[in-house]
């Protein structure tokens, strides 16, 4: 990735002008990944399960030939994936300020920014299905290791390399088409913005409105699949629309060290550029499409917060702050009830969707003090906290006449963090938690028990800097103390209990490194 950025200010009379341009190329190669695929016939087994709370689960084969044996898995193929991308974006703009030559403070500011993105992608997938007699599971298995279900033998990846690239003109098979033209795609998105806005101090009152307006040109070309006839055509898709956002800011400071702050805002958000992408991913195996959404329209939302905040000695603050928010066009990901039919197989399609409308309100609730009374070395200690409450909910297209929660909002996220800061030490023990929540990058089910929950999750981290000088600093980062896993569930039909639908156990990590500032 390459970036760079320029910048300038000059100041004339009550004038102060800024402008800046920059310039950001990244770009990814992934030559021949390689994915070895064993099968084995399964309708001999039978299978018990017993389960104790929807993540401990045991599985015990009762009957057929055993998943612990690797003479029992048959080669299916190699999946050989070249994959290639480039991203760019650019953008220059400027800012300027007038102050008002008047008895009360005041001044106007007004400026304009222009963004352009481009992002392209290219991909060649083949499937070699013919490999020598020795490729077999039994040759380049590796002990299961310590996983806590079923502990079925597993592939080593230094064994599949070693036997893959050591014998290569022995795998033979052809280009996947569908996976090959799925990954031909660009995307570009030009956003022209410009805003004007006004300040003004009355005694202890500052007000300050002010409008934005972006123009967005969005275009995005790829690859049209007939998968009857394995060919495929270029096609394009555009969208162009024009967003005002306008909004109030009220602040009053009541004393030296209370301030009460409201304001009513307009924002958006874009889609994403996976899920708007001009491309249809088929998987033959398990009959599945997904295809991306060149009409997702932006997310919009009106906002109305209000906030106190009261300033303790030593660097401390309360606050608290009530917030609603209207959000439509929010755009979720959910399997069409209607299959595709295909040369004479149904195939499940998963695509994107603008929901209706929802909303989220909120309080929000935080305090942080440090305590330099403490008699030394005690006074590099300090605290913070924050919690807030959210409540939420959104209709669906695609699941009319319910209540179901806004995807990816939880109903409690908080922060609680130890510090300790004195003679260039700077050291921070925080847990983050946050409650259950819709996830966000599965499908919506087509019914509440389909529906996919993100688990409470807790993560405990440990930071530590220290300057070395004004210019040298060292630090180091431990994350996920505590080894928290992510785990996935689904509501039983009466809502009540929990259905497993995924676990991945992560251990700790670490970072360490050197900063240098200017």
């Amino acid at each position: 990735m390459t970036t760079l950025s320029f910048g300038g200010e000059k100041r004339f009379g009550g004038w102060a002008i800024d402008a800046q341009a920059g310039y950001t190329e990244g770009n990814e190669k992934r030559p021949e990944e390689l994915t070895a695929r064993f099968r084995r016939n399964t309708r001999d087994a039978v299978i018990r399960y017993d389960t104790d709370g929807p993540y401990r689960l045991s599985v015990t084969q009762l009957a057929g030939a055993s998943f612990l044996e690797p003479s029992s898995y048959n080669f299916q193929r190699v999946d050989l994936t070249n994959e290639s991308g480039s991203e760019t974006e650019s953008d220059v703009g400027f800012n300027a300020r007038f102050n008002l030559a008047a008895t009360t403070p005041a001044y106007v500011k007004l400026g304009a920014l222009f963004k352009g993105k481009e992002k392209d992608s290219e991909g060649e997938v083949s499937e070699l299905t013919t490999a020598p007699s020795t490729f077999t599971f039994a040759n380049l298995a590796e002990p299961a290791g310590d996983y806590p279900y079923l502990r079925v033998p597993r592939l080593s990846t230094a064994a599949v390399k070693e036997a893959f690239y050591s014998n290569r003109s022995a795998f033979t098979g052809s280009r996947v088409f569908e996976d090959s033209e799925f990954e031909d795609f660009s995307l570009t998105e030009d956003v022209l913005a410009a805003y004007m806005m006004s300040s003004v101090t009355f005694g202890k009152l500052n007000v300050i409105g002010g409008v934005r307006v972006e123009r967005t040109e969005f275009e995005t070309t790829g690859r049209v699949l007939d998968l009857g006839n394995e060919t495929a055509f270029s096609s394009k898709a555009s969208r162009n629309y024009t967003n005002w956002l306008p909004g109030v800011y009220l602040r009053h400071d009541a004393t030296k060290n209370l301030v009460f702050r409201t304001s009513w805002s307009n924002s958006l958000a874009r889609p994403s550029f996976g899920d708007t992408a001009f491309r249809s991913l088929v998987n033959n195996d398990d009959l599945e499409i997904t295809r991306g959404n060149p009409n997702l329209k932006a997310l919009e939302s009106v906002n109305w917060d209000a906030s106190v905040e009261y300033y303790l000695p030593s660097l401390g603050l309360l606050s608290a702050a009530v917030f609603h928010k209207e959000i439509k066009n929010f755009s979720y990901e959910f399997e069409d009830p209607t299959p595709l039919v295909i040369n004479g197989e149904s195939y499940d399609l998963t695509t994107y969707a603008n929901g209706s409308e929802g909303s989220i309100t909120g309080l929000e609730l935080a305090y942080q003090q440090q305590f330099r009374s403490l008699p030394a070395p005690f006074d590099g200690f300090g605290v913070m906290a924050n919690i807030t409450f959210l409540d939420s909910e959104a209709t669906y297209p695609t699941r009319p006449r319910e209540a179901v929660p806004f995807i990816g909002q939880s109903d409690q996220v908080g922060n609680v963090g130890l510090t300790y800061e004195k003679a260039g030490l700077f050291v921070r023990l925080a847990l983050n938690f946050r409650s259950e929540r819709l996830r966000e990058d599965e499908p919506l089910g087509g019914s509440a028990p389909q529906d996919l929950f993100v688990d409470d999750f807790e993560q405990l981290d440990l930071t530590v800097r220290y300057k070395l000088s004004r210019n040298w600093e060292v630090y180091t980062e431990f994350l996920n103390l505590t080894e928290a896993p992510f785990r996935v569930f689904l509501k039983s039909d009466n809502g009540q209990g929990k259905r497993l639908g995924q676990v991945e156990e992560y251990g700790w990590s670490a970072n360490f490194g050197v900063r240098w500032k200017l």
